[in-house]
């Protein structure tokens, strides 16, 4: 069995000291008299310490990071849409239209990585002072999520130390959540759709969230989003190929979902059409009558009741991004950050079942890095071929991480459904 690299190990220790440390400092403080202002000191430290350690770094080792996606396609994207280069039309891109044009503004005061970086932390900063400000600035429950959300490695490698946009999506899905709860359904749409064209298309797995928050104001939170549709319809018919995204994007196969174990134990599946467009059908079978349940369900809060509101609708938005890195045959374990904090917060309001998943999020954020190198490791020892059987030992090995993170993907989808069906 060929070994890990040296580099990967070191980020599966570094990521698994962190998720245990988070998961015991929490369990240390919460509950305690003082927790509130343990959290408080705490965040206030992670989001300093995140935004002054991404300057330093970036600024003294202007190429590290140079493998990762941020690297080899944001920065370009960025510089791309400041040459006024539009995608689709003078180059092919896996982001939507105005993914380039939202990374311009950072990238043109300070040409490096680091500035996508930096903005993913500043995000991260605005994200937790809407969820944390009055009427919730002494909420110890609240406080204590942050907290964790602050130092999972889950966030922490994927967002405040490479930058992946998944911390743009999840930030949309916030603020359109939160504008929501304010009474804002217009500019709560308008968010959800401007996620959607300065991202990637997996911004719309929040869209129902966002629509169907409540019975009042659905059609006002509908119509951007309709628009932002229409729109994206008119460019496909003035000929901008708005979908090549969907078919740079649609072939291809990871590890870390069902598929990829299914076709590790009966590999003749990868050369059928269930393999091909199985994930497809597994995915609407689930969300539909998911989505039934969830409109019920809407109209069953009192009008005063935004907090539990916004628990459900965060509950439903982390179901659908759940169920998405389960059926997909394409699911990087750095999707996960799409919808992470909205998953913790959903799944550990009120406390029920807590340790279940504070189980399942430490083992998540433990094996965050881990997938991925072992994915590489197997590659190599294959000799350049993704798709191999049981029978080597670096496979047997993924398999087994695959199979712990595909159960807590489903854990947690459970607990996000329960949130949203439960009303408490």
């Amino acid at each position: 069995m060929q070994p890990l690299t040296t580099f990967a190990l070191l980020k599966f220790a570094f990521c698994t000291t962190l998720a245990l440390f988070d998961l015991s400092a929490y369990l240390f403080a919460n509950g305690k008299p003082w927790d509130v202002r343990f959290f408080k000191i705490a965040i206030l430290v992670s989001l300093s310490s995140k935004a002054a350690l991404c300057i330093l770094i970036y600024t003294l080792f202007p190429s590290w990071n140079a493998t990762s996606d941020v690297a080899s396609a944001y920065i370009h994207e960025a510089h791309a849409a400041l040459a006024a280069r539009v995608p689709y039309v003078h180059y092919e891109s896996s982001y939507s239209i105005f993914f380039g044009f939202l990374l311009a503004l950072p990238v043109s005061l300070w040409n490096s990585v680091g500035a996508i970086v930096l903005m993913n932390v500043m995000l991260e900063g605005v994200m937790l002072w809407l969820y944390l400000r009055p009427p919730h600035l002494n909420n110890r429950e609240r406080w204590g999520i942050a907290f964790l959300y602050s130092y999972s490695p889950i966030a922490v490698y994927w967002l405040d130390i490479l930058g992946y946009n998944g911390g743009i999506i999840q930030f949309g899905t916030f603020v359109a959540l939160w504008l929501s709860e304010r009474r804002k359904p217009y500019w709560s749409g308008f968010v959800a759709g401007l996620s959607f064209t300065a991202t990637k298309l997996l911004a719309i797995l929040g869209w129902p969230a966002v629509i169907w928050y409540d019975r009042l104001g659905w059609r006002q939170r509908a119509l951007p989003l309709l628009l932002t549709v229409v729109g994206t319809a008119m460019l496909l018919l003035a000929g901008v190929d708005v979908l090549i995204p969907l078919k740079l994007e649609f072939a291809k196969s990871t590890s870390g979902n069902v598929w990829y174990l299914a076709g590790m134990v009966q590999p003749w599946l990868r050369d059928t059409s269930i393999f091909r467009y199985g994930h497809l059908v597994l995915f609407a079978l689930i969300l539909l009558p998911a989505l039934i349940e969830y409109w019920k369900e809407r109209g069953t809060c009192h009008a005063n009741d935004s907090d539990v509101r916004f628990s459900r609708a965060s509950a439903f938005a982390g179901f659908t991004n759940l169920l998405f890195l389960v059926c997909s045959r394409k699911a990087y374990t750095f999707y996960l950050p799409m919808c992470f904090f909205l998953i913790l917060y959903s799944a550990l309001r009120g406390g029920e079942h807590k340790h279940g998943t504070l189980v399942a999020v430490t083992l998540l954020g433990a094996t965050t890095t881990l997938e991925g190198s072992l994915a590489d490791s197997l590659y190599l020892a294959s000799g350049g071929v993704r798709d191999v059987s049981l029978r080597l030992p670096q496979a047997q090995v993924l398999f087994a991480v695959d199979i712990i993170i595909v159960a807590a993907y489903i854990y947690l989808m459970y607990r996000c459904r329960r949130r949203y069906l439960s009303w408490s």
